[in-house]
């Protein structure tokens, strides 16, 4: 192939890149988190707080409204525990009324709950999945999961359920790559939520 073939080629090619990170369908990058998972942990934290990165901007159509955008933006000076699930996934179904019960004890405290619903193509089983557990919390819906693009690309995105927990500034705190418990989480948030000022 001539050089100047080669030229053209690479052009087109830089060309069908560049419409891909543009228009309606662009979705925005990872922030300043970087994950990092020392020695394969499934439980790790993030200090001190000023060391904490942010993800990218979390927002999508809420799952019981289509019509509604939610985002991590909401919930401005609040820590946003962020859950990552699928109607389709077994762990997903017990961890549900955990992540409730911390919602329930701490939304007083300025805690909130997302979820972000993935790989569901069928949204009605998605939503009933939420009203038989009484989850009041809302989600995302996000069956292609582009919206966990603002993770960045070290995020195991296989990993569901996983679950973030973001400071009052939207720094991501903590990951668990694994189920949760009521009382592994609470223990955590709390801390969160309780760091000084000056930490924030």
């Amino acid at each position: 192939m001539s050089l100047r073939r080669l030229a053209c080629v690479a052009a087109a090619v830089a060309g069908l890149l560049a419409g891909c990170a543009s228009g309606h369908d662009a979705v925005a990058q990872g922030g300043t988190f970087e994950f990092v998972s020392p020695g394969g942990k499934t439980d790790i934290y993030y200090d001190p707080p000023d060391h904490r990165g942010r993800l990218g901007p979390v927002a999508g159509p809420e799952l019981m409204d289509p019509s509604r955008t939610v985002s991590v933006a909401d919930f401005a000076g609040q820590v946003v525990v962020i859950n990552v699930w699928g109607q389709w996934c077994g762990p997903c179904r017990a961890e549900a009324t955990q992540l409730q019960q911390v919602y329930n004890a701490n939304r007083a405290n300025g805690v909130a709950l997302l979820g972000i619903d993935v790989r569901d193509n069928n949204r009605q089983a998605a939503q009933d999945f939420v009203k038989d557990r009484i989850v009041t919390f809302p989600s995302i819906y996000d069956p292609a999961m582009r919206t966990m693009i603002a993770f960045g690309g070290k995020y195991p995105t296989s990993v569901i359920p996983s679950t973030l927990v973001l400071d009052r500034q939207h720094r991501v705190a903590a990951v668990f790559l694994r189920e949760l418990l009521a009382e592994d989480l609470q223990r955590v948030v709390q801390r969160i939520a309780s760091e000084p000022a000056g930490q924030q």
